[in-house]
């Protein structure tokens, strides 16, 4: 079974991790591909906000260690997991979601005045006061059913 870059529209990802346990046969393998949540609360509330302003059925990105711990409470067995970063080309990830163009400079605006900080985290590349570019980090893993 698979699941590619939707969980971080979950409104809570334990229930639909334990439905996956529950249909997958023994010795099945759930494979997963999503957005990273941050470690760090700050950043966190940063690219969430930033996600939730482009596609408001954006709930949460989670973190590492809430996944390995949701698949466990299933009792799934992760047996390998990767971070991987991903490019993000401004305008294109902008535009998957059919922004209006005020929201969109609204959201710009917003990630140009966050702190240094913020903007490092998630390597927002800046040309002429205009974002280009940022990077997110995807969490890759597979759990298996016992």
């Amino acid at each position: 079974m698979t699941c590619r870059i939707a969980a971080h529209h979950f409104p809570a990802l334990l229930p639909a991790v334990r439905e996956v346990a529950r249909v997958l046969r023994p010795g099945g393998s759930l494979l997963v591909q999503d957005i990273l949540g941050h470690d760090d609360e700050k950043l966190a509330a940063f690219i969430l906000e930033i996600e939730r302003r482009r596609d408001p059925s954006h709930a949460r990105a989670y973190r590492q260690l809430e996944w390995t711990a949701f698949l466990r409470a299933a009792g799934l067995t992760v047996i390998d997991e990767a971070i991987m970063s991903k490019r993000r080309l401004w305008e294109e990830w902008t535009g998957w979601t059919r922004m209006a163009p005020e929201d969109r400079a609204a959201l710009e605006r917003f990630v140009l005045a966050a702190p240094t900080r913020c903007r490092e985290a998630f390597d927002f590349a800046i040309e002429d006061g205009r974002i280009v570019s940022f990077s997110d980090r995807m969490l890759l893993l597979r759990a298996d059913r016992d």
